[in-house]
């Protein structure tokens, strides 16, 4: 149970902070545990309508939700949220979940009463507990949909004593829950709210002093959240409490005279603070995003790329004969080649990925400035810096990876020199507004999958979002099929998000024949996407088909493109 009077969380994968001018303060104020109690109900919509907060996260399982939906139905202005439930925390009120979900519930049916085991009460937490992710999807999801036919103007995802993130599975389930819902989960980039020298026993006079004097400490151009729990103190309230936390209608009728203090909103409108709610932080991204190990397109489902490589960028400017070729394969994806070249305009590359998505084909853009030289890498990540070819992108971001540089430096390219530069690269790119994933090729031109499996963590790690994809291109011939498993079981274990980029049936330079099934074998047995190379080019031994006729397929284009009907399928965007 939170007794703290300040409760920040961290910041979510995959969100970020909706633009602002740099000299504005903005702070969300957000009420907890509407539907909880009747008590809790009335407060938190005098909190909003009377006061300073400007989001209210509803309970759906407990016995006040109906009067609450009816409340927050009256008032549609209000911004909601739905706050998943797996615990019942209270000594004289319990509730239960709305599924039947034994795993997730003590001998009485009740939920329990902690997320984290608690020493005073062992077995009483759902960590100890032999849950089961398939019952929590079921609980949220019932959760969810109760709270949207009810409310339809729930905007977001809220959690109560941190069900949604203590464990890296049901963080990745509700992540998932949210896309498919369209729904924000997660909480923006913000500063840290000044801390209070105050207790939730103190009287209302000195905390409103304290908060007012943590409001005067709030800085221009950061956005701040602040989360506590309004109710007034009602004979309901009285009854509400657990060991260590009794007097729980005390301390929230004295948050709930903070949120609709005169003194608190006349200094507010003073220090020109900008209160905001969710919908001003919502994120409009519908692009493709990674958890974990998967790509998920922008309706939240699981898109595992298949396609090909192509290098139309001189021999068929636009795409315009190979683009219709591979839409008649299974092919769900294409990779583009692409260079920083002043005599073909960037209009080229426009108009091929209009072309792509009129063919349902998700869009892949490689920069080959540095393909084995790792002294031209900047070059490629300057050029994604470019306005206007980030215009170009957030045109097509629903339907776009962005590969900073294909192959970039050859096997002398340390591991550490290649990790930094592209954390660096990362942090250059999110900076700039790029939400779409990040593809990553390792070093040794792409070969090498040891850059991954040894520094991907890091990369990984590095991105705010979390959406990163790594692209090995194993063109190493007369290899066995263990290097295969191996590769793909060390980055799933370290759930990295990997495909392999490029393959062919010869080596690279044809110095010899590349057994390709295996690794085609092993790459499905792992979900793991591919992609061959190539299309079409003249006079090339690696081709698919010849002179960019889908009729005219080479021996082993015809052989592969069969494999691809095995297992591709288009991204569900396109339905």
């Amino acid at each position: 149970m939170k007794k703290l009077f300040l409760l920040l969380v961290s910041m979510s994968i995959f969100c970020s902070i909706s633009a602002q001018k740099s000299e504005e303060i903005r702070l969300l104020v957000r009420g907890d545990d509407i539907g909880s109690f009747t008590a809790a109900n009335q407060a938190c919509i005098d909190a909003c309508l009377k006061g300073i907060v400007r989001s209210l996260e509803v309970m759906v399982p407990c016995a006040w939700f109906p009067e609450a939906a009816k409340l927050l139905n009256e008032n549609p202005t209000i911004d909601v949220g739905v706050h998943l439930v797996l615990t019942s925390e209270w000594t004289n009120v319990k509730w239960r979940p709305l599924t039947f979900d034994p795993s997730l519930t003590d001998e009485f049916g009740y939920f329990y009463p902690y997320i984290w085991p608690n020493r005073n009460e062992p077995g009483r937490s759902i960590q100890e507990a032999k849950w089961k992710l398939t019952d929590i999807e079921a609980e949220f999801r019932a959760q969810i949909e109760m709270a949207k036919n009810c409310i339809p103007h729930i905007t977001h995802i809220s959690e109560h004593m941190g069900c949604a993130g203590w464990n890296d599975e049901v963080k990745a389930l509700v992540q998932q829950l949210a896309k498919e819902y369209n729904l924000y989960w997660g909480n923006p980039q913000t500063k840290p709210f000044p801390r209070m020298n105050a207790t939730n026993r103190d009287s209302a006079e000195k905390r409103i002093a304290v908060f007012i004097e943590a409001l005067d400490k709030l800085e221009q151009g950061n956005t701040y959240l602040f989360i506590e729990h309004p109710a007034y103190d009602t004979p309901e309230m009285q009854r509400v409490g657990h060991s260590g936390y009794e007097n729980v209608a005390a301390d929230r009728d004295g948050v709930t005279k903070i949120f609709t203090d005169k003194r608190v909103m006349d200094f507010i409108k003073k220090k020109d603070i900008h209160l905001i709610g969710y919908h001003d932080l919502i994120d409009d991204y519908q692009g493709f995003y990674v958890i974990d190990t998967k790509i998920y397109d922008g309706n939240g489902h699981v898109f595992t790329p298949y396609g090909v490589n192509t290098l139309f960028m001189y021999q068929d400017p636009g795409g315009v004969k190979t683009i219709p070729g591979i839409a008649k394969t299974s092919a769900n994806c294409i990779r583009m080649f692409w260079q920083n070249d002043k005599n073909v305009p960037l209009s080229v590359l426009d108009d091929a990925i209009a072309k792509a998505v009129d063919n349902q084909l998700v869009v892949i853009v490689g920069l080959w400035e540095a393909t084995g030289k790792w002294q031209n890498i900047d070059q490629c990540i300057d050029y994604w810096l470019r306005d206007d070819v980030k215009k170009m992108v957030e045109k097509y971001e629903k339907y776009f990876m962005l590969n900073i540089a294909n192959e970039a430096g050859d096997k002398t390219i340390s591991e550490a020199d290649w990790e930094n530069k592209y954390i660096d690269a990362v942090k250059k790119l999110r900076n700039a507004g790029y939400r779409v994933p990040i593809m990553i090729d390792p070093a040794n031109w792409g070969r090498d999958e040891r850059y991954i499996i040894n520094c991907g963590e890091k990369i990984l790690a590095s991105d705010p979002l979390r959406n990163i994809i790594f692209s090995w291109h194993p063109w190493d011939i007369y290899q066995p099929a263990s290097r295969y498993t191996n590769a793909f079981k060390s980055t799933l274990d370290k759930k990295l998000c990997m495909i392999v980029g490029e393959f062919s049936h010869l080596g690279a330079n044809y110095e010899g024949t590349l057994d390709w099934k295996p690794l085609v074998e092993e790459c499905n047995k792992f979900d793991i996407g591919w992609l061959w190379w190539s299309w079409c080019m003249t006079n090339d031994k690696h081709n698919i088909v010849n002179n960019f006729d889908f009729e005219q397929k080479t021996e082993w284009g015809a052989q592969v493109l069969t494999e691809m009907d095995k297992v591709a399928v288009k991204a569900s965007i396109f339905n």
